[in-house]
């Protein structure tokens, strides 16, 4: 079976122009899935931070800011998913 030629004849154009069309899409999913897999990281290093950091020296305001982080990331990574889902 021989594959797909657009005009010029060529199946390298025909990948080319499929993948330009699709450009937009692709670079949506990659920024939606970079914070959604950035927010999955963030519960094990917060945990491995409180562990380290925290509880050693008993930092209460370590234990704000990270949890700010976190909390922060969370919050983004729930915005992308109600976006993607659009």
């Amino acid at each position: 079976m021989l594959p797909a030629q657009n005009e010029s004849g060529s199946p390298v154009a025909t990948i080319s122009s499929s993948l330009s069309a699709l450009k937009k899409v692709l670079l949506t999913n990659l920024f939606f899935s970079f914070f959604i897999n950035l927010a999955l990281f963030a519960t094990p290093l917060y945990m491995m931070q409180v562990y380290n950091r925290v509880l050693p020296s008993q930092s209460q305001s370590t234990l704000v800011m990270l949890t700010g982080w976190s909390a922060s990331l969370w919050q983004r990574s729930q915005r992308s998913r109600r976006c993607a889902l659009r």
